[in-house]
């Protein structure tokens, strides 16, 4: 079927040489696109992954609360001395 599309130069430009560069038509290489883009679903790459590192989550909470002691230690303006203690004890 016959269609007219209206595409930005610039991701015309692209379409066209990338088409060039594997030495097809950029009829082919739009259809190719269209049928990626279908089979994906609409759905996002990363979403089948979405969950599966939960269970860093407890020692991503503590390696925080390490870098925030740390920051605590070197900033005692901050977190002690304005307090009055001394933050290296």
């Amino acid at each position: 079927m016959k269609i007219t599309l209206e595409i930005p130069d610039h991701i015309f430009r692209r379409a066209k040489s990338a088409a060039a560069e594997r030495g097809i038509p950029l009829r082919e290489f739009v259809t190719e696109a269209v049928k990626d883009k279908l089979a994906a679903g609409g759905e996002k790459p990363w979403v089948k992954y979405m969950g599966k590192l939960k269970h860093l989550h407890r020692e991503t909470v503590r390696i925080n609360r390490l870098i925030e002691e740390d920051r605590c230690l070197m900033s005692a303006a901050v977190c002690g001395a304005s307090l009055g203690e001394d933050p290296l004890r």
